[in-house]
Order: structure tokens, then C-alpha cells, then sequence
């Protein structure tokens, strides 16, 4: 991929530039975007391979970060060492010793059953196995089972559906996660839980073992095979034994001293998934270079483009500046946890958190930036003056209230911190390897860095602002029974849900589904929005057909589709 090294700057400021923008530029504006283009450019290299936690990669990015920071002259936040490491768990792998044995049957790992992510070791337990249904307290099979079979010292077999289904209008919505259930069971003294899906309401968890450094108490396995059914109320054993490996992971973190009373945080996370051997890229992908040139290339550009902004912005003196380029975001946020689990800085003094986390996809037209966690302040109102945002070339601001979403400013929320996350919209190239750094809007990235400046300058005359709860409005990673294989687009404003990519092989692509299709019906139902598809989806069942429309241009076609 050297090729690209050699295009020139002209042709990408020309090439990402809103239509009839590029006579407008001014002398500023060139030097801001071929700022952010080289901070892109070097990060998503393949020199970087990925830039995985604790990775060769990582540490030459974060030499980078804390070089450029040397360059703007802003400060280490701790003797003038930029660097905050942490304990990562590298590998997780379960040995072949893990074992279930009955007396009749030898349930082989990786074959008939396997241990997940949450699982904690034990070596050799002998108990009864009982049946515990759902495994869901203050229903039904709670009286049934909890209470009839004490589980203490016991083994327990659980359904990993709920009773009415897996979908967003269960009764048992909170209880659909493994942890809940296990740390429920875990808490009434049971050994060990087997999950199993015999029923097929819900798709099989994954085998892959995370790299999570919380873990349960107890084992906690999934089994395919029902014949350990015969074996209710009989001792079985169990045996669980996952090799780990240990690495660190670094923060970069700078300091802007106003000598003011509060200080507000500036976060990105600089890490990415490597040769696709973190969680989150697909597997078809494994052992390609993930070069995260908008995931999260973009988000560290336009932070150090905002630091050099601030930096000597007289309007934006009344606060003090912490700049973080955070590790572990893509293994769950591990690096903006243990900030705020451990920075010896005080928190009561953080007046709240912006995050920019993939910002390097502005579309042209209409030009929409979305922003997450506008509820968790009262103070959040600047977005709301069209005015203010239009100047700078934003068509919309599209907003969300909670504070909790799948990137680091929830670490910081967790802690009654005010947060805004800015972002650009997911896209076909997203944990693929063909995010590459040619492929972003940099202007964009320039503009998304003003209207944030801009924000600060506003919100710099209020002095400390009020923090409050929201609720959240995005779900846990749903299971529902099928999937159509396709990336939703969350920007789009329009009637229907328009699709922004899709995964080959599965009902979609079948389908003759394209990218940039617009979703309007499936299963004789109309869809106007995202959680109108969500409603359709969860009610569909495994080996259904069923018929539905797609709006493409300005055609409607028929779609089939096979679940």
C-alpha cells in the first residue's frame, strides 16, 4: 500500500472539499488540513500494523502523540511524562484441559462445549447438576427453580434465551446478558454455569475468548449437546483452565495549565484491532493490517488540531485542558477506565469530557455531525442555535441525550461527568482493513475542530456546568433470532433506513441488497425509522421467508428474502 504515500496534498484538499469550497480556502484553513492529513497519514500506516493494545504499533503511535505534543510546547500532566500505562491481559485462550465429564459421557472442549469470555478458571468441580430454566430471578421459573433447587454447591444448566424471546420488547430485556444471570447464581453459592440454546431462539455466543480482565468468580461455558439433559440431578465434573498472557497499555496524556479552578477533558483513543485479531473485526479479515484511519486516526487528528487551537485561545482561558489519547478502547474502553479509575487527578475538577471518535467520514451533502450525551448537561444547549453551526458549513447537528455509548466518554459519564461524543456515522470500511487513510474528509475533520472550539468558547463564559443522569438510549448488543446482514446508516434523516454496507454471504447480499439501498418494508411492514426494522426483525424466525422493498434512487424494488 506505498502507493499512496505519494499522492499529493492538492488532490486531497481539493478531492474532500464540500463542492465549491476549494476557492474559499484560506491560508489557515490549508495548514489545518494538511495538519490533520499527515497526523492520519502516519498513524494509519501499515508501519503501525493496527496499532493494537500493546502492540509494537501502538507504542510507535504513542512516541508520535507525545512528540507532537512537545511540538505545540504543552506539558506532560505528570513529570513531563506523557505516557500512563496499564495492565492489559494480551491472550486468552482455553487450554485443552478444560473438560465436562458424566458418568456415562466425555464432553470434549471446543467439540461439544467451551468456555466464555466471563468465565473464571476451577480445577476439577464435582456437583449436582439442576436445572435452572432462564436463570431469571422473580419470574416463574425463579420459583420453579431457585427456590425448589437450592443452588448452592450445585451446577447450573441454564437456557441462555428468556422466556418470551430474545428482543427489545422482552419483559426480561435487563436479564438478556450472561453476566447478569451469572453473577445472580454466583451470588446464591452455584459452582459453576453451563448455558446451553437448545430451543433456537437465540443465536450461539461467540467461542473467542475477550481479552476482559473482569472476570466471574465461577466458570461459565456453553454447550451444544443436550444429552447432558439425561444428567439433571446427577454429579458431573468440571474442569476449566484458560492461559492468559500480560502486556500494557499506554495513555498519552497533556496538560493545558490556565490556572483555573476546573479543567475539561479532550479524549480519542489512538489503539485499533491490529491484524484483526481484536474483538470487533471480522474474522474473514483476520491476519490483514486494520490500518483505523477513521477508527480513530481521524478522532487523534482533530484533538491535537484543537490542542494547538486552544493552546492560545484567549476566549477559552477560564478552564485548564487535559488531552488524552486513549489505549484499550477497541478491547472496551480499558484506557479511559483506568483514567478514571486511577489519574491522580481529581475529578471533582474535571468540568466535563468532549470525544472524538470517528470524525473523518463528514459527508458532503447534507452535511450532518452527530452528537451523543447533549442530556447529560443542561449547560449542552449551543447545538440548538442553527446559526452557529451553519456558518461553518454543517447542514445539521443530530443529537442523541444519553450519556453512555460505545466509545471512552461512558467512563467519564460513570463518574457524574458531563460528556459529548462527536461523530461522523458508521460506514462499509468500519473494523475492515480498507480503512485507510485516502478515504477521509479532512476538511471535515477541520470543521467538526471549529464548531467543537467554538462550543468550548461558549460554554468557557458559564464557568463550571451542572451534570445530569440520562437515560439510555442505546440498547445492549441485541441477539435477535435472525440477522439481514446489513450496517445501518445512523445519520440518515430521511424516511426508511437507509443501508450503509453489507456483509457478504448473508440474507441481504442473497437478497441483491445494496449499499446505499433504502429499507421500506419487510414482512409487509413499513419501516420509517431504525427501530421500526428492529421491532420487524425481532418478531422473524430462523428459515423464514418473507418479502419487502427497498427504495434505490428513485425506484422501489421488490425484495425476498431467506432467513
Amino acid at each position: 500500500m506505498l502507493y499512496k504515500y505519494f499522492i499529493s496534498i492538492s488532490i486531497f484538499i481539493f478531492t474532500f472539499l464540500p463542492s465549491g469550497k476549494a476557492q474559499k480556502l484560506n491560508r489557515k484553513e490549508k495548514k489545518q488540513i494538511k495538519y490533520t492529513q499527515s497526523v492520519v497519514k502516519f498513524l494509519a500506516s501499515d508501519r503501525l500494523e493496527g496499532r493494537a493494545t500493546g502492540s509494537d504499533g501502538e507504542k510507535l503511535a504513542v512516541d508520535y502523540i507525545s512528540n507532537q505534543f512537545k511540538k505545540l510546547a504543552i506539558g506532560a500532566y505528570e513529570e513531563d511524562n506523557y505516557i500512563q500505562k496499564f495492565e492489559i491481559i494480551t491472550l486468552r485462550i482455553a487450554s485443552g484441559e478444560c473438560y465436562i465429564k458424566t458418568d456415562s459421557q466425555n464432553f470434549e472442549v471446543f467439540k461439544s462445549f467451551y468456555p466464555l469470555s466471563y468465565s473464571n478458571n476451577s480445577s476439577d468441580i464435582k456437583a449436582e447438576l439442576v436445572d435452572i430454566a432462564y436463570g431469571i430471578p422473580y419470574t416463574e421459573t425463579y420459583k420453579k427453580g431457585y427456590k425448589k433447587k437450592n443452588v448452592l454447591g450445585k451446577i447450573c444448566l441454564v437456557n441462555i434465551s428468556s422466556p418470551d424471546g430474545i428482543h427489545p420488547h422482552s419483559k426480561h430485556l435487563a436479564w438478556h446478558g450472561i453476566q447478569k444471570r451469572v453473577d445472580e447464581l454466583a451470588s446464591q453459592g452455584a459452582k459453576c454455569v453451563i448455558f446451553h440454546s437448545f430451543d433456537g431462539q437465540m443465536s450461539k455466543p461467540q467461542g473467542h475468548l475477550k481479552k476482559i480482565k473482569k472476570t466471574s468468580s465461577i466458570p461459565v461455558l456453553f454447550i451444544e449437546d443436550s444429552d447432558l439433559h439425561d444428567c439433571i440431578g446427577q454429579e458431573i465434573q468440571v474442569n476449566v483452565k484458560i492461559l492468559t498472557q500480560k502486556g500494557f497499555g499506554n495513555n498519552v496524556v497533556a496538560f493545558v495549565d490556565n490556572k483555573a479552578k476546573n479543567t475539561v477533558v479532550i479524549g480519542a483513543h489512538h489503539d485499533h484491532l491490529g491484524y484483526g485479531e481484536i474483538s470487533g473485526a471480522y474474522p474473514s479479515n483476520s491476519g490483514k493490517i486494520h490500518n483505523g484511519a477513521d477508527d480513530n486516526a481521524s478522532g487523534v487528528a482533530g484533538l491535537l488540531l484543537l490542542a494547538k487551537k486552544l493552546k492560545e485561545n484567549k476566549k477559552a482561558k477560564r478552564n485548564n485542558y487535559l488531552f488524552i489519547t486513549f489505549s484499550g478502547e477497541e478491547m472496551g474502553l480499558l484506557g479511559s477506565k483506568f483514567f478514571a479509575e486511577n489519574t491522580s487527578f481529581p475529578l471533582e475538577k474535571i468540568n466535563y469530557m468532549f470525544n472524538f471518535d470517528m470524525i473523518g467520514k463528514l459527508r458532503k451533502s447534507p452535511t450532518t455531525l452527530v452528537v451523543n450525551g447533549v442530556g447529560t448537561s443542561l449547560n449542552f444547549d449551543f447545538w440548538q442555535d442553527s446559526s452557529k453551526y451553519k456558518k461553518l458549513g454543517f447542514d445539521k447537528v443530530k443529537v442523541t441525550k444519553s450519556g453512555i455509548g460505545a466509545s471512552d466518554h461512558s467512563s467519564f459519564y460513570l463518574k457524574n461527568i458531563p460528556v459529548l461524543h462527536f461523530f461522523t456515522g458508521q460506514h462499509g470500511d468500519y473494523h475492515k482493513p480498507e480503512d485507510d487513510y485516502e478515504k477521509l474528509n479532512y476538511y471535515g475533520i477541520v470543521q467538526i475542530v471549529n464548531f467543537v472550539e467554538d462550543w468550548i468558547e461558549d460554554l468557557n463564559k458559564k464557568g463550571k456546568i451542572n451534570f445530569q443522569k440520562t437515560k439510555s438510549e442505546q440498547s445492549a448488543k441485541m441477539r435477535f433470532p435472525v440477522t439481514l446482514g446489513i450496517m445501518p446508516d445512523y445519520v440518515f434523516d430521511g424516511e426508511g433506513l437507509r443501508i450503509d454496507g453489507i456483509t457478504e454471504g448473508k440474507p441481504a447480499h442473497k437478497a441483491g441488497i445494496k449499499a446505499g439501498d433504502i429499507l421500506v418494508n419487510l414482512d409487509g411492514k413499513m419501516i420509517t425509522n431504525i427501530q421500526d426494522y428492529m421491532k420487524i426483525l425481532s418478531s422473524l424466525k430462523k428459515g423464514q421467508k418473507t418479502e419487502g422493498a427497498v427504495k434505490r434512487k428513485d425506484k422501489v424494488i421488490g425484495i425476498s428474502v431467506q432467513f
